[in-house]
């Protein structure tokens, strides 16, 4: 005598799904918080110009989405005038890509002083925070999903 049982597991799809979507929060978390740790010392390592001042520093900020099934995070500087890449990667004899103007340059103030130029330094900020945080964001990721999956 032969038996066969069949189980039909209505459930199992449900708590896949669930158990998906608590995977993501978790993960969306986890990067949140770690981009928001580079924010904090990128604004920190930011280089803060004249009075007023501090546009660029103001603008950094955390971006985190869901893309493709995958969390992306990023922390960006998108100053009003787009000269943040300019600050971060250098200019003229300095830019960093080596694709700055060479020879040097020369413009004229809003007071009307003429000034002679090579370039600008780079002060990566946002690298510099990202080297500087890089040791702690793995233990920062774990801590956070472990916190998230315990309830």
């Amino acid at each position: 005598m032969r038996i066969k049982v069949t189980i039909k597991d209505t459930l199992t799809p449900s708590l896949n799904k669930l158990a998906d979507e608590l995977l993501i929060e978790a993960a969306k978390k986890a990067v949140r918080e770690c981009c928001f740790m580079i924010e904090q010392t990128a604004k920190d390592k930011c280089p803060v110009g004249p009075d007023p001042g501090g546009d660029l520093k103001k603008s950094i900020q955390t971006e985190v989405k869901l893309e493709d099934g995958r969390v992306i995070g990023r922390v960006v500087a998108n100053v009003e005038g787009g000269y943040a890449p300019y600050v971060h990667e250098g200019t003229g004899i300095y830019a960093e890509n080596g694709k700055g103007r060479q020879g040097g340059w020369g413009y004229t103030d809003d007071k009307g002083v003429e000034h002679w130029t090579w370039g600008q330094k780079p002060q990566p900020f946002l690298r510099d925070a990202v080297d500087e945080r890089m040791p702690e964001l793995k233990a920062k990721m774990d801590e956070v999903i472990q916190q998230c999956l315990k309830g």
